[in-house]
């Protein structure tokens, strides 16, 4: 597992996660409650979209956008499977962003628009 991965494996897998499920007052407790559900359960942090190692801007923005309906990695989940969610996850293959902005449901159907990834796309250019 590369350097960034690893970076990304402590971004999901965030101690101070499991530390608020086990019931500890911590700064991020009350987001971590908005998810009433055992930790295996819970969606994880999201580290970043995208190939990390090839990125020339990364923006940095708060996230607060939880669907539970949304096919997207919980704590639980085999990491490796994770790693390659987030990484792989503008690429257009199946089970990925389509289109920029439509998240994927476990039905096989898609979310609404996701706005915070196809605003910062809007402000950039990938040609140059």
């Amino acid at each position: 597992m590369n350097a960034d991965n690893r970076v990304l494996e402590s971004i999901i897998h965030c101690e101070l996660l499991a530390r608020c499920k086990a019931g500890d007052d911590l700064p991020c407790s009350k987001i971590v409650s908005v998810q009433d559900v055992p930790l295996q359960e819970q969606q994880v942090p999201e580290p970043w979209t995208g190939h990390l190692d090839r990125a020339r801007l990364v923006f940095i923005s708060s996230n607060p956008s939880i669907d539970p309906h949304e096919a997207y990695p919980r704590w639980g989940d085999d990491v490796a499977e994770s790693v390659r969610y987030f990484t792989g996850r503008l690429d257009g293959g199946p089970g990925q962003i389509r289109d920029g902005k439509y998240s994927p449901l476990p039905d096989g159907g898609w979310s609404g628009a996701v706005l915070q990834g196809g605003g910062s796309a809007a402000r950039i250019r990938t040609d140059s």
